[in-house]
């Protein structure tokens, strides 16, 4: 019998560990089917585990920074890259699960078959509800609404992504 998949907990030592995972893809230009790369690679088990890892990296920065006069320009600057982070991973040279890439990987490009599959990955991308997700520039404007020293602080950021707070950071200053 197969055990369903479980999601481990997105905690901030995971979401740093795949937005490590995230900025090591983006650094090497191996590409599957010209324009693809393997999830697996980001450390992440699905595109919107990638997408929630870099909100929260986000929060942590902020949270971070804003006890800090005049880092607003580097917090201005980070937001900028992760935003173009996830634009990039998401849409531009999508990371997708890797059993999506099995058949693309073994095809030449001079295959007709090969343009039919990557036609099938982009479409993949774009309706998997990842195109739907709030832009990075929004979710610092909503950062901005929060007070980062309030014991809620994590628990709001939380939930704005549709996610369960780990015991651990809810009610920590994190």
């Amino acid at each position: 019998m197969k055990t369903p998949f479980t999601a481990k907990p997105m905690t901030i030592e995971r979401a740093n560990e795949i937005t490590n995972g995230i900025e090591a893809v983006l650094a090497t230009p191996q590409l599957v089917g010209r324009q693809f790369k393997p999830i697996s690679r980001t450390g992440a088990s699905t595109r919107l585990e990638m997408a929630h890892a870099l909100y929260i990296v986000t929060a942590q920065v902020f949270k971070s920074v804003s006890a800090l006069p005049g880092r607003a320009a580097e917090f201005t600057a980070f937001a900028r890259a992760v935003g173009s982070s996830l634009f990039h991973v998401l849409w531009l040279q999508p990371c997708l699960p890797d059993s999506e890439l099995h058949l693309i990987a073994k095809l030449h490009e001079e295959n007709k078959e090969f343009w039919t599959e990557s036609l099938r990955l982009s479409e993949f991308a774009q309706n998997d509800g990842t195109m739907k997700l709030e832009t990075i520039e929004s979710f610092v404007l909503y950062l901005g609404t929060l007070n980062p020293d309030e014991v809620d602080y994590w628990p709001k950021v939380y939930q704005h992504i549709g996610l369960d707070c780990p015991i651990e950071i809810s009610g920590s200053h994190t």
